[in-house]
């Protein structure tokens, strides 16, 4: 739903048009007649591909493409992490530096970290730390989304979905089932790459996205 607000703002959609019954279960159709720049063409990664999915269900008028990295369809069909992987998730910890760490054995290959043996270079620095009370949020929703397994096959616009052999977090299995429900969605397996994949290949991810939207 803030994601659907954000959309309507910036491709200008009037009152209107942005008028919707969030509450449905439904999937909800509109009339863009009053609006420009829609459809839009969506990425989302991880948490965000879930939260695609669940806006390409809800308003199927206003996504064109779909892209989903590392992601999964939520509830008893998802193929989850691993009992240590899932509690390294729902740990807090005490400094910026034991976060940067855990991030690292999470997203990243062991073989990558060993390449590259400075935590520093690992990750885009945007210059803040995230509050431990957002990302303990985070990782609720995370595991307690009911999913949308069983409304993928009405996901009808242009989906692409790309994962790593390698993922620990959200497994590549998850990533074939969601390819395997979506009518003539395609399937990208990166080999040798974990959860990270968009931080240890930025250029290459964005290359296949962008030749897929094109």
């Amino acid at each position: 739903m803030d994601l659907h607000d954000v959309i309507t703002q910036l491709a200008g959609c009037n009152e209107q048009c942005g008028n919707d019954k969030l509450n449905s279960d439904k999937p909800v159709k509109y009339d863009l007649w009053n609006c420009s720049d829609l459809p839009v063409d969506i990425v989302g990664y991880s948490m965000g591909g879930m939260i695609a999915l669940e806006y390409a269900i809800r308003y199927p008028d206003f996504v064109n493409s779909l892209v989903l990295l590392n992601t999964d369809c939520g509830g008893a069909e998802k193929v989850p992490a691993g009992t240590w992987v899932i509690e390294e998730m729902d740990q807090t910890l005490n400094s910026p530096k034991e976060y940067l760490d855990q991030a690292g054995r999470l997203l990243l290959t062991r073989s990558f970290r060993t390449s590259h043996p400075d935590p520093y270079t690992w990750f885009v620095d945007y210059g803040e730390i995230v509050d431990p009370d957002a990302m303990q949020e985070q990782y609720d929703s995370f595991v307690t989304w009911k999913g949308v397994y069983a409304c993928l096959p009405s996901i009808h616009c242009r989906t692409l979905v790309i994962t790593g052999d390698q993922d620990i977090v959200i497994p590549p299995e998850n990533a074939m089932i969601i390819a395997d429900a979506i009518p003539n969605a395609k399937l990208i397996i990166r080999k040798g790459q974990g959860h990270g994949m968009i931080f240890v290949e930025p250029e290459a991810i964005s290359r296949i996205i962008a030749e897929f939207l094109e």
